[in-house]
């Protein structure tokens, strides 16, 4: 009887599978992936050329390539690689971030968080996510936005704190997940609301 790792199809998958997990979890760039699957290929490409015939360099390399175009996979996946992402451009200091809401996060003392889409940084349409905490302060009791709201917004992105404790539950990695890298801490009077876009299934 057959074991399924005797099954070409069956490899194939698995080092798919194991090259996306690669790449998500050590966050390999897109150069470094691309790299190595087009090593990979010029290994394949020798050894189908030497022998016609079944050899350990070719299941090797075969193996080698479908796993570096996993990792190729998770790269593309990852936002900051394309060319019109924000960090693509000068996104350091205070800037005019055109945002629509895409998710309601939880409300606290300190402010109410928002997951967003950026729509536009300046007058350079750009793409991405940001997380925005809008603080909450005793002059102010502005009703939370709603989704697909759009917001224009003046302030410096942040970076996401990194965890101190090891042991300790990554949020900011969790969020590099999603696609969110920065996050905007702001004060109400930053906010200016522009209305609601056409409603997407989310809102």
């Amino acid at each position: 009887m057959m074991k399924p790792f005797d099954f070409i199809a069956f490899r194939l998958a698995l080092f798919l599978a194991l090259g996306i997990v690669l790449g998500n979890v050590f966050e390999i760039q897109l150069l470094l992936s691309g790299s190595l699957a087009g090593i990979g290929l010029c290994i394949l490409g020798f050894a189908a050329f030497k022998s016609p015939y079944r050899t350990y360099l070719f299941g090797g390399s075969a193996l080698f390539v479908v796993l570096t175009s996993g990792m190729l996979l998770a790269s593309l996946a990852t936002q900051p690689n394309r060319s019109n992402h924000y960090t693509q451009y000068d996104f350091k200091g205070v800037q005019l971030w055109h945002l629509k809401i895409r998710e309601i996060g939880n409300t606290t003392d300190y402010g109410q968080a928002y997951e967003t889409k950026v729509i536009s940084m300046g007058e350079q349409p750009v793409m991405g996510k940001i997380r925005l905490r809008i603080k909450h302060t005793s002059r102010t009791s502005t009703e939370p936005f709603k989704i697909d709201d759009e917001i224009l917004v003046w302030g410096n992105p942040s970076k996401l704190a990194a965890v101190l404790n090891p042991y300790q539950w990554d949020y900011a990695r969790y969020l590099r997940n999603q696609n969110i890298y920065h996050q905007l801490v702001v004060q109400p009077q930053q906010v200016y609301e522009l209305g609601r876009s056409r409603a997407t299934l989310r809102g």
